[in-house]
């Protein structure tokens, strides 16, 4: 059952009233609950209890484990401070049914319960101590919204009596970083062996490395983002990897980190420990991974500089489409489907209007011949298990040499004295994994 992180259905949009769409955009101004969200601190753990006393007199929380509903009540508080201090109208998006909390245990470090979370968030409702939004299904649709709550002045008020600050609260340092989904998205558990417990002590180090940094936008953009209703939790710095298809083999790609998640063009005023930074990029590095991965190198076929993406006598702005069919059809398992795929998506704007789509995916097969028997195969997640692969080694091997170095999938950030060693550690991300076609770098 499909849930969408917006509030406002995007095809219903021009029905809506104006004070629908505005409702609609101040319930979007959410975080997810973070169900690993907790805290050891005596003030705090004492204002739980103060509260929960105060739960127990409700019709809504009455009832139950008390010792569940109490894990409960702690993480969805940290959870209402936690946004509040971030922003006061942030909500939080949180489930109602149980299949949104996992019952296995690597992914529920907490043991949190859904039954405690839903008769927390109604307790404090009835005290009125939170403003609570339902979600909804629409079968029409097939989609869904979760519902929403936000700590009312009431419940940030008895808090601050309680003197609760914003450091007090921290994610539960034992939550798992090395996912494993099915073919659904959904969650699922696995055993670990020698690589994963390498992989998960590497991704555990690297997020100690970076929680010790300080990483921030440029003053001077302030203005900026806020002009544009961008507003950045800038706590959000721990990764996790996520593999794909029941498979370790498939995907793996770091997320979660707040510069992950914000427009590209902010990402060159973000400061290291107070430097300036410079972020590096692989020139069209999954095409030079499929040449890799068959044992050639693209530079034994093509001049120096060469730009895979280019394709002679064709107009302007062929480049960035070219990008995007390449990307669809590693996405999509035959020529036709990439075809319709791309025609539904690109056909009607305006920017590729005139193109003839079909010509250039048969252009760009010519041009890569030696890897295109890859193509429409869906071979994506192979190629961005090898590029997790990258990734790990240029962050891990700058962490070993005491640099910090921020991944956004096929490109880093680092402060800009160290952009010689990122040149190199890149270049040697390619030797370690042994392939053999080394894209450049800019």
């Amino acid at each position: 059952m499909p849930y969408d992180d917006d509030y406002s259905e995007p095809n219903i949009e021009d029905s809506l009233s104006e004070q629908q769409h505005e409702r609609g955009q101040e319930l979007d101004f959410s975080e997810p609950l973070d169900i690993h969200l907790t805290t050891t601190s005596p003030q705090f753990l004492g204002a739980v209890e103060l509260l929960l006393s105060q739960l127990r007199q409700t019709e809504a929380a009455r009832i139950g484990n008390l010792g569940k509903m109490r894990q409960a009540l702690t993480m969805v508080l940290a959870n209402l401070y936690h946004n509040h201090a971030l922003h006061p109208d942030r909500y939080t998006a949180y489930a109602r049914s149980p299949s949104r909390y996992s019952v296995i245990p690597r992914y529920n470090r907490l043991d949190i319960k859904w039954t405690p979370v839903r008769r927390v968030a109604d307790g404090l409702g009835e005290l009125e101590y939170a403003e609570l939004v339902p979600g909804f299904f629409n079968h029409d649709w097939g989609r869904g919204k979760l519902s929403r709550i936000k700590a009312t002045q009431p419940l940030i008020n008895f808090l601050e009596q309680q003197a609760i600050t914003f450091d007090m609260i921290r994610p539960a340092p034992d939550e798992e970083v090395i996912i494993l989904r099915d073919q659904d998205k959904k969650d699922i558990d696995y055993k670990d062996t020698p690589e994963i417990r390498r992989m998960r002590e590497s991704l555990l180090a690297y997020n100690s490395h970076i929680e010790e940094a300080e990483i921030f936008l440029s003053p001077d953009c302030e203005a900026q983002m806020a002009s544009a209703s961008i507003f950045i939790n800038y706590n959000k710095k721990r990764s996790r990897r996520i593999f794909n298809r029941e498979s370790f083999d498939q995907g793996g790609l770091f997320y979660g980190p707040w510069w992950q998640n914000i427009p590209k063009h902010l990402r060159k005023h973000i400061l290291i420990n107070g430097n300036p930074t410079v972020e590096r990029d692989y020139s069209a590095m999954h095409i030079h991974l499929l040449y890799g991965m068959e044992g050639l190198n693209y530079w034994d076929f093509f001049e120096e500089n060469d730009d895979p993406y280019f394709l002679p006598n064709q107009p302007a702005g062929v480049r960035d489409f070219m990008k995007k069919v390449f990307w669809t059809a590693v996405n999509t398992e035959s020529s036709t489907k990439a075809k319709l795929s791309l025609f539904d998506k690109y056909g009607l704007n305006e920017a590729y209007r005139g193109m003839d789509i079909y010509g250039l995916i048969d252009a760009f097969k010519e041009k890569h011949s030696r890897i295109s028997h890859n193509l429409f195969t869906c071979i994506s997640r192979e190629l961005q298990n090898k590029g997790s692969g990258i990734s790990e080694f240029v962050m891990m091997s700058l962490m070993d040499e005491g640099i910090i170095a921020l991944n956004i999938h096929d490109s880093f950030i680092v402060e800009t004295n160290h952009k010689e060693i990122l040149d190199q550690r890149m270049h040697e991300a390619f030797l370690n994994l042994e392939l053999p076609s080394i894209p450049n770098i800019h």
